[in-house]
């Protein structure tokens, strides 16, 4: 029974297929299926939707291309990644600007979400106190800005990702669309984004992603990315999709009354003594 609960191995030895070997627990193993998620084909950018930039800083560097459909679609379409080479902020970017030119000529970039690190000066810099995200965006062409939603805690950033595994789908499209050539994140999903624990000063354990990992730097580029679509609290848009149609609708459209508008209620209930607020 050594492959009981192994889907990998289960993959590979028993139906010979090709598979990636898991380093441990996927972080998204319960949400994340290649045959919902990956496409068969290489996809072809949607036409009218700007491109988005997800970034993850430092010698080795990474970036998720991607454009986000309303009301709550994400199609990745490609990623950059170069773990055998300790790279400066500069040259990360011209390679950026490389692949977006060569994959997608023309297309207009609405900008870039990067790690709030990339905001401090980089002594992967030649100018001082230039900061990477600023570095990497003058060099690919584009903004870059830090994505502060979360305040980079793991927890907003995971919860990012799974509101799109796991969002319903829409016209029989699902929430993330990975294309094939994204072979890092897709080995993050099924392999290599695993759990591994944590000892805080407390001598407390955690749960955490093993950062030791090279697929864990183009994981965390997409969450930035996918951080970009939730609101400051940190909720996604698409979590409550009932919710959302609902209070997008007015009247006997399905939305709530058109004379409710909440608020205060007068009176006082010593069951409510808040009044409803």
């Amino acid at each position: 029974f050594g492959i009981k609960g192994r889907g990998d191995k289960i993959a590979r030895l028993v139906y010979n297929k090709v598979v990636h070997t898991r380093a441990g627990e996927p972080v998204f193993q319960r949400e994340y299926r290649r045959t919902i998620h990956v496409a068969r084909a290489p996809i072809p950018p949607m036409p009218g939707e700007m491109l988005r930039v997800g970034l993850d800083q430092g010698f080795k560097g990474a970036a998720v291309v991607a454009q986000f459909v309303a009301p709550g679609r994400w199609i990745v379409l490609g990623e950059l990644h170069f773990p055998a080479e300790h790279l400066k902020a500069k040259v990360f970017g011209d390679r950026l600007r490389e692949l977006i030119e060569k994959r997608w000529p023309g297309w207009r970039i609405e900008g870039g979400w990067g790690d709030m690190a990339g905001e401090q000066g980089s002594s992967l810099a030649a100018e001082e106190n230039a900061t990477w995200n600023l570095l990497v965006g003058r060099a690919a062409g584009f903004h870059v800005r830090p994505q502060r939603i979360g305040t980079n805690r793991i927890n907003p950033r995971l919860e990012a990702v799974r509101a799109a595994l796991e969002a319903p789908l829409n016209a029989g499209e699902p929430g993330i669309l990975i294309d094939p050539s994204c072979a890092y994140l897709i080995a993050g999903f099924e392999a290599r984004y695993v759990w591994t624990e944590e000892v805080n000063a407390s001598g407390d354990r955690r749960k955490v992603p093993d950062k030791s990992l090279t697929e864990a730097n183009v994981m965390d580029a997409l969450q930035y990315l996918l951080l970009s679509e939730h609101r400051a609290n940190g909720l996604s848009k698409i979590s409550f999709p009932e919710q959302m149609k609902r209070s997008e609708a007015m009247g006997h459209n399905g939305g709530p009354p058109l004379g409710d508008m909440g608020g205060l209620t007068t009176g006082y209930d010593i069951l409510n003594p808040y009044g409803g607020f």
